[in-house]
């Protein structure tokens, strides 16, 4: 039986099997529908305009033939969105069993996303866009200081935002970013990549975004056979990155 939240998408997710998915910290509902041979995923939230902007990001990347999942649908119904989505093949990288191999194919294909011709990208997230979208999500008590990482827990999420605009890196050297690149939102076949999810705050930003939050993830409790792969993870990257910029962004990505 359908879900009484999901009863707006009734007739296109007509005989499929629904699995809720209790994973993230976004806040919206996911369900995994299965029917037959067919797997697609359902993302139900009333904050429309986060589904609105990963929807976009989805066709545009999709455009780039970026591996991403293929939208099949995307409505707005009595204040909730709604957007289906075709499954990837693979799991989430952070139920590798071989994380070594994992974090070099990590690093290749931010290499590959990073490389993409930003040209045309219409997402901005430069800090000048991200660091009022902050402000924001505080006055609106959307900051959750509790769930802060162990080396902020305790310090008021207004001192933080000041010390984000006081510690503002002077150049952002801009790529294509995913946004929130950690383990869960690459998915994996074997030790391949074979796409990216979760791509609402994807856009043009400094690629510290992208290496700061997967360094993050790395050493997470929660992803005990990564701990200690970061200098792997940078070495395949190639590039030598800037101290003062992972904990930049790591700070900022409290206020998402």
């Amino acid at each position: 039986m359908i879900p009484k939240v999901l009863t707006p998408l009734e007739q296109l997710l007509e005989g499929f099997v629904f699995e809720k998915i209790n994973i993230g910290h976004s806040g919206a509902g996911v369900w995994r529908c299965t029917r037959d041979l067919e797997t697609w995923f359902v993302k139900a939230d009333q904050n429309t305009q986060a589904i609105r902007a990963e929807a976009e990001r989805l066709t545009w990347f999709g455009h780039q033939a970026l591996p991403v999942p293929k939208r099949i649908a995307h409505l707005e119904h009595d204040r909730t969105a709604f957007l289906v989505t075709q499954a990837l093949q693979g799991t989430d990288a952070s139920q590798s069993l071989e994380p070594r191999e994992t974090v070099v194919a990590l690093a290749q294909s931010l290499k590959m996303l990073h490389s993409t011709n930003i040209g045309t990208c219409p997402f901005d997230r430069r800090l000048e866009v991200v660091l009022p979208q902050a402000q924001h999500n505080l006055e609106r008590g959307e900051v959750d200081e509790t769930d802060f990482d162990d080396k902020r827990l305790g310090i008021p999420a207004a001192v933080l935002l000041e010390q984000l605009h006081q510690t503002r890196p002077k150049h952002e050297d801009l790529v294509l970013t995913h946004g929130d690149f950690c383990l869960p939102n690459i998915i994996l076949q074997g030790n391949r990549v074979t796409g990216f999810i979760d791509l609402g705050r994807a856009g043009m930003a400094d690629r510290h975004q992208d290496l700061a939050l997967m360094i993050r993830s790395f050493e997470h409790e929660l992803n005990p056979h990564f701990h200690g792969l970061s200098n792997v993870f940078i070495e395949a990257y190639g590039m030598t990155l800037d101290p003062d910029k992972l904990e930049y962004y790591q700070m900022l990505d409290e206020f998402f």
